[in-house]
């Protein structure tokens, strides 16, 4: 859930900045009742049903900011204050990060972020690719794999980094039948190109 409500914020921002009210208004949006309708209020609906809104909408409010802090800190969303105002809009990074929880949900759920397999190597590996038009979706995905273990577009379809492939990659790759287009090498000291992984 704290995934979506990230998604829903990089989203909101990627078509352009936003104050800090109108955008926690957006982002409350389509749930129970939303924070700006909250807001406008005055009359009506029972004691008891207001309350209980009023308390689902501070938690939410909450929520919104503890995100929006930690998305500040990891250097997905930037704050700039004018006239008194906090305007927030999404980096660069924040948009790969978009980028990225997007990707998981065309790629038959299988998450395209593998960062925390992430493990340097004292050597080059490059992995060549060639999948078929009809499978773009695959090839997206693997480009988004790549890009999130370090791993650098060299040339088309050619990426290349100081990273260990992670097994977890490897099974992937066998679970959506992509092996058959992937080829992984080791560079060695020499500049000699050896065959890690080719079927």
């Amino acid at each position: 859930m704290k995934g979506e409500k990230i998604e829903k914020i990089l989203k909101i921002l990627q078509g352009g900045a936003e104050i800090t009210v109108s955008l926690l208004d957006t982002f409350l949006c389509g749930y129970n009742t939303s924070y700006k309708k909250m807001r406008m209020v005055v009359g009506g609906g029972s004691v008891v049903r207001f309350k209980k809104d009023w308390a689902e909408a501070y938690q939410e409010r909450q929520r919104f900011y503890i995100i929006l802090s930690k998305l500040k800190k990891e250097g997905l969303v930037a704050k700039e204050i004018n006239n008194s105002l906090s305007k927030w809009s999404i980096t660069k990074k924040g948009l790969n990060k978009l980028q990225l929880i997007e990707s998981r949900k065309t790629s038959d759920g299988y998450s395209a972020d593998y960062s925390k397999y992430k493990k340097m190597s004292n050597k080059f590996c490059v992995v060549i690719f060639d999948i078929p038009e009809e499978d773009r979706r695959k090839r997206e995905w693997l480009r988004f794999a790549l890009s999130s273990l370090g791993f650098s577009l060299l040339q088309n379809s050619v990426w290349i980094g100081k990273n260990v492939i992670p097994e977890q990659l490897i099974y992937d790759l066998k679970e959506k039948g992509m092996m058959k287009y992937v080829h992984i090498f080791g560079v060695g000291d020499q500049g000699t190109i050896k065959i890690l992984l080719n079927k």
